[in-house]
């Protein structure tokens, strides 16, 4: 199902509740594969420990659970307790319908704040959840909806069976670390900075390439084949610095070698996702079409990012545009350990 042809309210609507009897099922195949186990472990005594795996799954350790999940998915998926629903710091997290066609499965999950309102609708799981199936698959999770009056988000999971069978009666495992909401969306011209009076020598600086984080390029450029040690960066400079928005500073400005620099901080990442983009734009908003790229690296303590903008124009062209920016920054994290296992068919 494509994601602009999802109607949460058809999802919802379809699937039934989920049947108690999985849980009982999972409990009658201790028995079974505790006897496959300790065939196996007969065969390999480093693993002589796998017999008793079993019965723990279904009495809830998450060590023997991710253990056999890693050794057989079908049998840890089997043996999972059924549980809709999770509550964690105040957040609750609950399957609300699954259904499957063929060898696809939708799922809506609802996530609630019963303590406040901090689910918000731009609530994210932050790349922290994981979805576990019996069998290799494709997935995918994203919000698909918001209720304001009850502060619940509602996400649609994706799952798709990479062999093409059809799934049947499987149990699904949905976990989740962390949460942010109170995104706040910031985009326009930075007036502070003018190109009118860029320098042409300012202070650089070479990094370590074990603090590069990553990067992107538009272009020819290839930023793995950089040397480090010899290419300039800017230093931050107190007399150009500004923030556009709360968690994000423009830290410097220059031309180096052929190019015009950019620099930019944002501030622990780790708990924010504060990220952003930067490009040139002409007096009638059409974005410059020069050779760039951008390399992020962190500060000392590896808590915040700076990225680096470079844009291969020559000096005289700069004053005839305008740096615009567009800025993501988050003021809410929620930390947890929910997880959810429920059946689809």
């Amino acid at each position: 199902m494509k994601k602009e042809t999802f109607n949460l309210n058809i999802i919802i609507d379809a699937v039934g509740m989920i049947d108690e009897k999985y849980v009982e099922e999972s409990e009658k195949t201790v028995k079974k594969i505790s006897v496959l186990f300790r065939a196996l472990s007969f065969a390999a005594a480093s693993l002589v420990f796998v017999s008793t795996l079993p019965t723990a799954v279904v009495c809830g350790s998450d060590t023997a659970y991710s253990i056999m999940y890693e050794l057989l998915p079908p049998a840890a998926q089997r043996l999972k307790p059924v549980m809709k629903s999770c509550t964690d710091n105040g957040v609750k997290i609950e399957v609300i319908s699954a259904e499957t066609e063929g060898y696809r499965a939708e799922i809506v999950v609802a996530v609630n704040d019963t303590e406040g309102n901090r689910i918000d609708n731009t609530t994210d799981l932050f790349d922290s959840y994981s979805i576990n199936c019996p069998y290799d698959s494709s997935c995918s999770c994203s919000m698909v909806g918001f209720d304001a009056g009850t502060s619940t988000a509602f996400f649609h999971i994706n799952i798709e069976r990479m062999d093409g069978k059809d799934i049947r009666n499987d149990k699904i495992t949905f976990g989740v670390r962390r949460m942010m909401a109170g995104k706040n969306k910031y985009s326009g011209i930075l007036d502070e900075i003018d190109l009118n009076n860029i320098s042409a020598v300012p202070e650089t600086i070479n990094i370590d390439k074990n603090i590069v984080r990553g990067g992107s390029s538009r272009g020819n450029i290839d930023i793995f084949e950089i040397d480090y040690k010899n290419f300039g960066f800017l230093v931050p400079d107190d007399t150009v610095s500004f923030s556009p928005v709360d968690g994000v500073r423009v830290t410097g400005i220059g031309y180096i070698d052929g190019a015009l620099h950019i620099q930019t901080y944002y501030e622990d990442i780790h708990n924010t996702d504060n990220h952003g983009y930067l490009y040139l734009t002409d007096a009638d908003g059409k974005a410059a079409d020069y050779e760039e790229y951008e390399i992020s690296f962190w500060d000392d303590e590896r808590k915040g990012s700076y990225d680096e903008k470079v844009i291969e124009i020559p000096y005289d062209e700069i004053k005839n545009y305008q740096v615009y920016g567009e800025f993501v920054t988050c003021s809410t994290l929620i930390e947890g350990d929910w997880e959810i296992t429920f059946p689809v068919k």
